[in-house]
């Protein structure tokens, strides 16, 4: 990186040049040249640690007030759920600190989406492809990205695959 003391030859230059430099402008008008490939970027606020988890928080917070107010809403439910089909569900973390392999222990998923997540879905397999067990996620009450998988078998194996499917909430057929 290098700091540039004589602005004349590149006045007005901000932003990336090719593929190979980088220029930046600091709000104290100092300007650094450095290149576009060096990450040097601040983490912004979901790539922060705990960064998903105040979002969530404040989602939820805001989920729960909309629920008490009775809001007015222009479109109708329909039109809502299937503008939500384009924008898919996301998975944003899978806990597996408290599963070691046995029955009746938890997994926890984190998913959201633009307006519900309609299921999470768990299937554990084997390294060899051998289903151990599948099942639903039960949703928190407490917390409305949340979901908790309670395992029911025992895994043969110490090395297992754990697959988590997030479905979206489907739009009502039209008669």
């Amino acid at each position: 990186m290098a700091t540039i003391q004589n602005e004349s030859v590149i006045q007005g230059l901000s932003g990336k040049v090719g593929k190979q430099l980088a220029f930046h402008r600091r709000r104290d008008g100092q300007c650094t040249i450095c290149s576009a490939l060096l990450d040097n970027h601040r983490p912004t606020h979901a790539e922060a640690p705990g960064g998903h988890q105040r979002l969530y928080d404040a989602l939820f917070c805001s989920n729960a007030a909309a629920q008490t107010q009775s809001i007015a809403v222009d479109q109708p439910h329909d039109i809502v759920s299937k503008a939500d089909i384009i924008h898919p569900p996301e998975i944003h973390k899978i806990d597996i600190s408290r599963y070691t392999g046995k029955a009746g222990e938890s997994i926890e998923i984190t998913a959201g989406d633009d307006v519900n997540v309609a299921s999470v879905g768990v299937l554990i397999v084997t390294e060899e492809g051998i289903l151990v067990e599948k099942g639903s996620a039960i949703f928190s009450d407490r917390n409305p990205y949340r979901w908790t998988y309670a395992t029911t078998a025992t895994a043969a194996s110490r090395f297992v695959k754990i697959i988590v499917d997030v479905a979206d909430v489907a739009p009502k057929d039209q008669d």
